[in-house]
């Protein structure tokens, strides 16, 4: 993932099973001195930097017309290394996005990475619990859980889902989607489960 990573930036009803049987950091350990995210400089860098390839290939589709490198600091920042951490604004003509990506050294990891950011989710600092549906405020958001990693993606008009799921499947075929979350603006989110790459079931909460 982290090679893939590096060209964008330099170039049947199946029960749901609960994933939160991991084991989370207390958050007083790893909470900053303020509550909320910190915010550093969001101004852009030179938008060349950036490959838009991954997004446009034919099996994706994306439509990214432009995108730019953001210098946001994000709680799951705290649970990798910066070179794995990946902030961008995606601008195409439907609309202009927040993409955040983070990888982690394996299932684990990436599982008590998640259960510590959903405990104190966003700006506002909401508890979200897994497969429980909750209204995550004024954006639309898609978020993919995957194998080593997680996909955020937020904005004013709502993710493509299928193309969202093509592009995990497409660049990083060894890191499956096991979970997706979305929502639309102040309405309670949907949690899927991913039974094939390509097929996902809705969970009930």
């Amino acid at each position: 993932m982290k090679r893939i990573l590096a060209l964008c930036l330099g170039a049947a009803v199946i029960s749901c099973q609960n994933d939160a049987d991991s084991t989370s950091v207390e958050y007083e350990k790893i909470r900053p001195k303020t509550s909320k995210e910190k915010k550093t400089n969001q101004h852009a860098r030179d938008s060349t930097t950036v490959d838009l390839v991954c997004f446009n290939q034919d099996s994706v589709a994306l439509g990214i017309t432009d995108a730019h490198v953001m210098d946001t600091a994000y709680f799951l920042d705290r649970f990798t290394s910066k070179h794995a951490a990946v902030h961008l604004k995606l601008i195409a003509s439907y609309g202009e996005f927040v993409y955040g990506s983070w990888s982690f050294r394996d299932s684990t990891a990436r599982k008590n990475a998640v259960f510590n950011w959903l405990d104190r989710f966003g700006e506002r600092e909401i508890s979200v619990t897994w497969l429980k549906s909750v209204n995550l405020g004024a954006n639309h958001h898609l978020i993919l859980f995957n194998d080593r990693s997680v996909v955020v993606v937020t904005g004013s008009t709502k993710p493509a889902m299928k193309q969202w799921l093509n592009y995990q499947r497409f660049n990083f075929p060894e890191d499956s989607v096991r979970y997706v979350l979305t929502s639309i603006p102040n309405r309670k989110c949907l949690w899927y489960k991913a039974i094939t790459p390509k097929k996902m079931v809705l969970c009930q909460p």
